[in-house]
């Protein structure tokens, strides 16, 4: 994609689009999407991927001909990237855009679709975005725990000195459904290789040298 909006930014005179005849629901482009053709750039894409309510009419209302599909779809490709250019969506965004589809569409599985879906919009940019981020950067602990706190509005997440490959979340609340799922679609989408968790709720485990979490009946055991 960024290859993509490159060439159309670069050389929007010399650009034709057009529908592309095989393509993924879950694709915008095929991997040989651009030919050249006389001096002019023909890019294939799927126009139905982000917008579909825009190129259903086009397409399946069987009143425009095959000539004119092609000549609208041209007009339309191009007067749509120009919005795009003009509120600023960058090429960033439209990766970021991506991967909330991806969530959405299922493409993660039916349980993760289904849990991110009942999440906040807020929450569900702000994961799209760390997963596009986590495909630059690879997978760590420390953005699993950055996501786990932020989504969560709160908590602790610590590193068992005494098993390297564990990690604690302590939060200062009863055990809910809404943060138990919470909890689910970033251990799912985020949570290291080889990495186990271990929640704790309302009572915080013993910390040697940590007053207040070493008081009677209102700490946990490791």
């Amino acid at each position: 994609m960024d290859k993509l909006w490159k060439v159309v930014a670069e050389n929007k005179d010399k650009v034709r689009f057009h529908q592309s005849t095989s393509y993924s629901p879950y694709s915008e482009c095929l991997p040989k999407w651009m030919e050249m053709q006389e001096g002019i750039i023909k890019i294939g894409i799927n126009g139905f991927y982000r917008y579909d309510n825009i190129m259903h009419p086009l397409f399946k209302n069987g009143r425009i001909t095959k000539k004119y599909q092609d000549w609208l779809f041209d007009i339309y490709m191009h007067y749509l990237t120009d919005i795009e250019y003009r509120r600023g969506v960058t090429v960033q965004e439209l990766q970021v855009r991506r991967y909330w589809n991806y969530l959405e569409k299922g493409i993660y599985g039916e349980r993760i679709r289904s849990l991110f879906n009942s999440l906040s919009t807020d929450n569900k940019y702000y994961i799209s975005h760390t997963l596009w981020r986590q495909a630059e950067s690879k997978e760590s602990v420390d953005k699993f725990a950055d996501v786990m706190v932020t989504v969560l509005n709160g908590g602790i997440v610590y590193k068992n000195k005494l098993n390297e490959k564990q990690l604690l979340l302590y939060l200062n609340e009863k055990k809910n459904e809404d943060s138990l799922l919470k909890i689910e679609v970033i251990q799912q989408l985020f949570q290291p290789l080889g990495y186990t968790l271990h929640v704790f709720w309302e009572n915080h485990f013993a910390v040697l040298g940590e007053e207040q979490t070493t008081i009677i009946d209102e700490m946990e055991l490791l």
